[in-house]
């Protein structure tokens, strides 16, 4: 543009798609408002973006009068087009201004091809409107296009989406030949609508293995409600029964979700099944049963899995090393940590501040607080926090006082604590200085 290069309709549209695929749909429609500005010739392509664009942005009036323009303009509309206008205007809850895009289609001699039929029959069931989407499959049938796996899966969908459990169930029901993506369209609806027994017992009499998007929503879900985490945990393996590698993050999740009900023997189970399966655990995994160790007490067997891990190349975060300070303070980590390029963070000054305030070293603990803020980092209210406790217990109310005003200043709201101790201080303070 800057050296007044022509630009043509490939360009245009390269641009204006690459946009849009980035999710950025208000400066798409930006940018094919200027180039339309600019005299370039627009063809259908570009406007299809911009049709793709307004309906995601809600504004699918403002795309079907677009639409309008460009067919005013001489350029002739193809299914493509109609079949992105029926998408928004479905996505939108406007069945009605699908339907008639349909009918308008169908009247100017454009064969609707399965896509369109799809997405117009998924989004009348969206938006609850059960006997327009059964119409729409027998118009499909008597136009001579067949209903597949992927229509049927998209009505599901629809109707699970609209909330409808039980117009699902009817549909899949009245279905002559169900296939594996219908069983897995009924899955992932039932997990969506939060009917964790209906889509596990569904789940569990499939013998064929699913995507792996599938298990992990399933999962996930199983993993967020403490009655279900066996669940969860018979889903892996399910997984490992039909020869599908359950992603790593999985076992992390699963042995936290233990954790979090405080059922540390069976998440110590399963860490054992995974070492005895030769997996090697991620480092997510690998830090949440080192902490699970360290709150047992098993100072030892913590110790070892942090050793385990290096040995298997599992690379230390921050996370891992403030864990085994707080619970292990006669450690020495700076220089494996320094080998390992791991920078320390604010929790884990705050961890080292607060093991130097319990021996009541005060000197150590602002050397390590102005050490903190020397390596660029911002302390927030736990190191001031721990700092201030510590400079209480040793005397000194002025500088307790002191870091208080330095936290206003710095517009850190401090916590209960700080502003407790600090009170609690003063008030000692003037009891001495009166007796």
């Amino acid at each position: 543009m800057e050296k007044n290069v022509r630009i043509n309709r490939v360009i245009v549209s390269s641009v204006l798609q690459c946009i849009c695929q980035m999710g950025n749909f208000s400066e798409a429609y930006f940018w094919f408002k200027k180039f339309r500005e600019m005299n370039i010739t627009l063809d259908r392509v570009c406007y299809n973006v911009a049709f793709d664009a307004l309906g995601r942005l809600g504004k699918v009036e403002e795309a079907i009068k677009l639409f309008r323009e460009m067919t005013g303009k001489g350029i002739a509309p193809d299914v493509i087009n109609y079949t992105t206008l029926i998408r928004g205007c479905c996505q939108q809850g406007k069945s009605s201004e699908a339907s008639r895009l349909m009918t308008e289609m169908e009247r100017t001699v454009k064969t609707p091809d399965i896509i369109i039929y799809n997405v117009l029959a998924g989004g009348l069931a969206r938006n609850d409107l059960a006997e327009k989407a059964h119409e729409t499959l027998k118009r499909m049938e008597d136009r001579g296009v067949k209903p597949t796996s992927v229509t049927h899966s998209m009505v599901i969908e629809g109707f699970f989406a609209a909330g409808r459990i039980d117009k699902a169930e009817a549909f899949y029901k009245s279905m002559e030949h169900r296939s594996r993506e219908n069983d897995v369209s009924m899955v992932k609806g039932y997990v969506e609508a939060g009917c964790l027994d209906q889509a596990y017992e569904r789940f569990i009499t499939l013998e064929f293995p699913l995507p792996k998007s599938v298990y992990f929503t399933l999962f996930t879900s199983l993993c967020a409600q403490k009655d279900y985490i066996s669940k969860a945990q018979d889903l892996l393996d399910r997984m490992w029964e039909l020869g599908v590698e359950p992603e790593k993050i999985m076992y992390g999740r699963l042995i936290g979700a233990w954790c979090r009900v405080n059922n540390v023997r069976k998440a110590q189970q399963f860490f054992e099944i995974l070492l005895s399966k030769e997996i090697i655990p991620d480092l997510f995994t690998y830090t949440i049963m080192i902490n699970t160790c360290c709150r047992l007490n098993k100072l030892k067997q913590a110790y070892a899995l942090f050793q385990d891990m290096k040995r298997k190349n599992v690379k230390p975060d921050v996370v891992t090393y403030t864990v085994l300070l707080n619970n292990m303070p006669h450690l020495d980590m700076k220089m494996e940590m320094e080998a390992f390029d791991v920078k320390p963070d604010v929790v884990y000054y705050t961890v080292l501040i607060d093991q130097q305030c319990k021996i009541q070293d005060l000197q150590k603990a602002e050397r390590i607080f102005d050490e903190m803020i020397g390596s660029g980092l911002e302390p927030d209210a736990m190191p001031y926090t721990a700092l201030i406790a510590c400079c209480v217990r040793d005397g000194s109310v002025h500088k307790a006082v002191t870091l208080m005003q330095e936290m206003s200043e710095k517009k850190i709201e401090p916590t209960e604590a700080s502003v407790f101790i600090v009170h609690y201080a003063r008030i000692m303070a003037k009891l001495l200085r009166r007796r």
